[in-house]
């Protein structure tokens, strides 16, 4: 498969099957990571001549598809996802969000194989409470299961409101402690930087 952004970037997802296989990622998102030092390359080379732009050329073709086909990877681990549906109920258990398009299963303990899709390992959460989460911005205490937010996020208006707030779970389908200790210690390393 390949991909041509123009003339200058042309990505092809060839070699970067075998890496996707040991890493867990898509071809494509190997070819991208690939490729990104040359476009960030061209980035620095654009903001050191003031006023140049390059120069917009329209493509045919919808990459939304590709976006789409991404997102519903992400999702996809369909029966971890329906696993945690089972779990906690069709909602964000840090919003209480009850749109099924937008809940996404999230590893506590980053993914690292299929062991790893044990519904006590998993949160359903929101799309956007995923990428925090991910991104170890939002962090959940282990023992009162309480959110906590990265100074950075403290003073957003969009989810100051979260903080304190405690993960909507039953006591008796309760995730990982072990999983959660792991996690939380990766959010504080982070809110300490």
């Amino acid at each position: 498969m390949e991909f041509i952004f123009d003339q200058r970037f042309q990505i092809s997802t060839k070699g970067a099957s075998r890496k996707a296989q040991q890493t867990n990622d898509s071809p494509v998102a190997i070819a991208l990571a690939e490729k990104r030092s040359v476009i960030l390359s061209d980035d620095v080379a654009l903001e050191n001549e003031p006023g140049q732009l390059a120069e917009f050329a329209p493509q045919d073709g919808d990459e939304r598809a590709l976006i789409e086909r991404q997102i519903r990877e992400r999702r996809g681990q369909q029966s971890f996802r329906n696993d945690l549906r089972k779990r906690y109920g069709d909602r964000c258990l840090v919003t209480g969000c009850k749109v099924l398009a937008v809940l996404e299963a999230a590893h506590i303990k980053p993914y690292q194989g299929e062991k790893d899709n044990h519904p006590e390992n998993g949160l359903l959460l929101r799309a956007d409470i995923h990428t925090l989460f991910d991104l170890d911005l939002l962090g959940i205490e282990p023992q009162s299961l309480r959110i906590e937010l990265h100074p950075d996020l403290a003073e957003s208006a969009a989810y100051k409101h979260l903080a304190s707030k405690t993960l909507r779970c039953p006591d008796k389908r309760r995730p990982s402690i072990d999983a959660l200790k792991l996690r939380y210690k990766l959010f504080q390393e982070r809110f300490d930087s």
